[in-house]
């Protein structure tokens, strides 16, 4: 029989996202001890140890979460914040995967940033949503050696306070990525071919001055 405690604390079962977690219960508070290989993170750890230069993130159970009981936020600061993982997490996306994160615009003019296939600071891919203008733009964008280039880009009226979808579909040599509005309805999809990245870690940016926005659930399916 499975241990239904350690140390007189409970032991259950949860489900994230449509994944089967373990969580332990202490003193009251649900801490989450087992997650499953498609996560890359859902944030339930409570925990950024795995990044480099955090400033401006924090891991809440503050509202917006989209599931279970943490998600990223990025708060306002007046700077340009951006924090990578290359190692440490327990699943990064390659290619041949097939990957999906939610991310909210909490206020107009936000610049939410997912970074994937990141080689370092300055090389990596990044699925953009900027809501600085109306209508906004979703975009695929490569940076290379520092330099910016917007691969493909698509016009949507975004909306705050919402959880959006992106599901990103990484193969040879196609790049997918399509948006959902949180009634699971498509509102956009990017495609382009691309093969400088075949693999990497993963990251989360904001423009500098733009105001607040939320991550939650990046997994791989």
């Amino acid at each position: 029989m499975a241990p239904t405690s350690i140390d007189g604390n409970e032991i259950t079962g949860a489900t994230i996202d449509g994944q089967d977690v373990s969580e332990i219960t202490v003193d009251g508070q649900t801490v989450f001890t087992a997650i499953p290989d498609s996560v890359v993170d859902n944030f339930e750890e409570a925990d950024l140890s795995e990044y480099s230069n955090t400033g401006g993130f924090s891991v809440t159970s503050n509202t917006p979460v989209s599931d279970g009981v943490y998600s990223l936020k990025l708060i306002n600061d007046g700077q340009a914040n951006r924090m990578i993982s290359t190692s440490g997490l327990a699943n990064y996306p390659e290619r041949g995967d097939t990957f999906r994160f939610n991310v909210q615009i909490i206020d107009d003019t936000a610049l939410p940033q997912t970074m994937f296939g990141v080689q370092d600071a300055n090389n990596f891919y990044q699925i953009s949503i900027d809501d600085r203008s109306d209508p906004g733009e979703f975009a695929f964008v490569k940076t290379i050696g520092g330099s910016r280039t917007r691969i493909t880009t698509d016009s949507v009226s975004f909306s705050t306070g919402i959880w959006y979808l992106v599901e990103v579909e990484w193969t040879d040599p196609t790049i997918t990525a399509t948006l959902y509005d949180d009634s699971e309805t498509q509102v956009a999809e990017l495609t382009a071919d691309d093969t400088d990245f075949t693999s990497g870690g993963v990251g989360f940016r904001g423009g500098q001055f733009n105001d607040d926005q939320a991550w939650d659930n990046f997994l791989t399916t």
